[in-house]
């Protein structure tokens, strides 16, 4: 019987060649998946040091949170991230660490553009910066002509909760505190029903429609207004009239709640309320023209033991600040959930308007600090807006 050799060496190819195909498929995707896990995430092991870069760019002045980048390269550059590289506090969450930008910074040849930053080590320090070309260069700072108080209010045994409302789903604003403070979502019935009218203003922003918007959170240790210190500050944008009393943020103050709000009232006064089993109510308020109606505020609100400390700065710069003495309020744990935008324990006084960059601490800030926290917030709101 004769065999048929040539019929089976074919068999044979096809099948290797069916093998080798396969392998290179398999090969092919899992290439496209690197590079798209690698491009469009970012990924900071994708990247590599460039001396190129590195004597191509140098920062030229430090002017409030902002870095101002020069590049002699004769082509144009694209910064899509940074990392601030520093040693206090060590549980930092900011430091070391590559912190991406919302959006790139595109700069020209023989041009120079600038980076806003969160904060400023004390200290010469350095920073790296990445590009879409996935090359960073590491340069040393050195030369800070404002006095800057460090990065010690990132440290995440100090920050309570961080909302930043970029970082948000169907029914969760999350904390970037490492607390899991996160805030749930009421949308109300009435107004705004849907989250893409909730969050319609772009990153960072949240919109609240005065009826029946707010944001709830769990009540915790981290909550306790028994514990002393407590700091507040956030960015708000009220409409151009205010018919009723807002709240901003509340955690159990009033009717018998012991803790405190941050209220706007239709006078354009901003009131800062703390509520104690010693000394009842004991306020502070600023009447005056700081607050701009249709246009962001930064507000600032240090509940201490002696006293209630409010730093008000609208977004031309303007600025107030008050002190109002109090009695030491000997504090309880409150029964109410906090909220942002709503009144504790029901929901009246409903703040209409945006909110957007809110943090907590169980610390006093000091003026620096304070006012670091209003640029680097102010700038993703412009960059975003």
């Amino acid at each position: 019987m004769q065999v048929n050799t040539k019929k089976s060496i074919s068999a044979l190819i096809a099948t290797i060649l069916l093998v080798v195909v396969a392998v290179a498929l398999i090969a092919i995707l899992l290439n496209w998946g690197k590079a798209f896990t690698s491009v469009n995430l970012n990924q900071a092991t994708n990247f590599s040091h460039s001396e190129d870069l590195t004597t191509s760019l140098w920062y030229d002045d430090i002017l409030f949170n902002n870095v101002r980048i020069k590049n002699t390269s004769n082509k144009e550059i694209s910064i899509v991230g940074y990392k601030i590289i520093g040693d206090t506090p060590t549980e930092s969450l900011v430091l070391n660490k590559i912190m991406y930008l919302d959006y790139p910074v595109t700069i020209a040849a023989n041009n120079s553009g600038y980076i806003t930053l969160p904060c400023f080590p004390n200290n010469s320090f350095y920073l790296e910066l990445y590009t879409s070309d996935n090359v960073f260069a590491t340069f040393k700072i050195s030369k800070i002509s404002i006095q800057r108080d460090g990065c010690l209010m990132y440290d995440k045994n100090y920050v309570l909760g961080w909302w930043d409302f970029k970082d948000i789903n169907s029914t969760t604003i999350y904390d970037k505190s490492d607390r899991n403070n996160n805030g749930t979502i009421n949308l109300g019935t009435k107004g705004n029903t849907s989250l893409a009218t909730f969050i319609n203003q772009g990153n960072y922003i949240v919109n609240l429609d005065g009826n029946d918007d707010y944001i709830l959170f769990l009540k915790n240790a981290d909550f306790n207004m028994g514990y002393g210190v407590r700091t507040v500050t956030m960015f708000f944008n009220p409409p151009t009239s205010l018919t009723s009393d807002g709240t901003l943020f509340s955690i159990g103050a009033g009717g018998g709640a012991k803790g405190h709000d941050l209220e706007v009232r239709p006078s354009l006064a901003i009131y800062a309320e703390l509520y104690g089993d010693v000394g009842g109510r004991q306020s502070t308020s600023v009447y005056n023209s700081v607050i701009k109606l249709g246009s962001w505020n930064f507000v600032c609100v240090q509940y201490l033991r002696d006293r209630i400390i409010m730093f008000l700065k609208n977004e031309d710069g303007d600025e107030y600040s008050s002190v109002r003495l109090i009695t030491d309020p000997d504090f309880v744990t409150s029964t109410y959930n906090p909220k942002i935008g709503s009144y504790v324990g029901s929901s009246l006084w409903l703040f209409k308007g945006y909110v957007s960059e809110t943090m907590y601490f169980n610390r006093a800030l000091s003026e620096n600090e304070i006012n670091s926290l209003y640029y680097y917030g102010l700038s993703k709101l412009r960059n975003n807006s």
